[in-house]
């Protein structure tokens, strides 16, 4: 798959927030190495909100130097390069030999798309592949790529629990300023990952750049029933984006009427 194909459908899947830091760039625009860009500092997000009385985040929220690490910087490879095939199909010795061999003494190669070997081995679901490289001093496990993503971000997305515990056990943080695991769960429809990072204490009203929810993300991409789980949770209907929208104008804008009346009920 081409690295446009794949941003292409990962913009759709996000679409309504790619004015915000983390989705920023768009298919047909992708250079061969993405443009730097980070999470916005805390005293850069607006104190409050339409709806909501403003309030200061949990102390879980607020962004550690570790959470802003970012990979050494290494060679940019092709996406066909051999070494993220291997990482695709989770050959860990043939990784291991590549990188004992082509990249000794170098700095770790980077992905055009996911950024380091861990992102990789994350957002291409290679648990061995993801085990071994959690033991390099190299690969950092807050480490974020391009577009502020964190391993645990990448793994949220398809839900794998499994991989998730590895990076909670080496150090993965689950509440983080900006975008967070929970966003990524919640805009995938994935109820296994959404319960397990609340079940870790995950912040339910966590809010990106542009105060959007996880409950607004999975309203917006259709996952009705987990949107309504997360309501259950105690996820606040009212907060509203920076637009100004609730999770029950996202539900009109989706023309789900029923399901916008559902939420208000919940308001009131």
């Amino acid at each position: 798959m081409s690295i446009n194909a794949r941003f292409f459908g990962f913009g759709l899947a996000l679409n309504f927030v790619l004015h915000s830091a983390p989705f920023a760039q768009s298919a047909t625009s992708l250079p061969t190495r993405p443009a730097a860009q980070s999470v916005p500092p805390a005293h850069l997000k607006p104190a409050a909100q339409a709806i909501a009385p403003a309030e200061a985040k949990p102390s879980t929220q607020v962004e550690s130097s570790a959470q802003r690490a970012k990979p050494a910087a290494g060679q940019w490879l092709d996406e066909g390069h051999s070494l993220f095939d291997a990482i695709r199909r989770d050959e860990v010795f043939r990784v291991m030999r590549m990188l004992d061999t082509d990249f000794r003494n170098k700095p770790a190669p980077l992905h055009p798309v996911w950024g380091s070997l861990l992102h990789t081995a994350a957002a291409e679901r290679a648990p061995q592949c993801l085990r071994y490289l959690l033991t390099r001093n190299d690969q950092l496990v807050e480490a974020q790529n391009e577009r502020g993503e964190t391993a645990l971000m990448l793994v949220a997305r398809h839900g794998d629990v499994s991989m998730a515990e590895q990076l909670l056990k080496r150090g993965g943080q689950i509440n983080r300023q900006g975008w967070t695991p929970l966003h990524y769960a919640a805009a995938f429809g994935q109820r296994v990952m959404v319960d397990w990072l609340l079940d870790r204490d995950a912040y339910i009203d966590a809010e990106s750049p542009a105060n959007i929810t996880p409950l607004m993300m999975a309203v917006r991409q259709g996952h009705e029933a987990l949107a309504m789980h997360l309501v259950r949770q105690g996820a606040d209907v009212s907060y509203r984006s920076h637009a100004g929208l609730t999770a029950m104008d996202y539900a009109q804008q989706m023309g789900r009427e029923d399901f916008a009346a559902w939420l208000l009920d919940r308001i009131r």
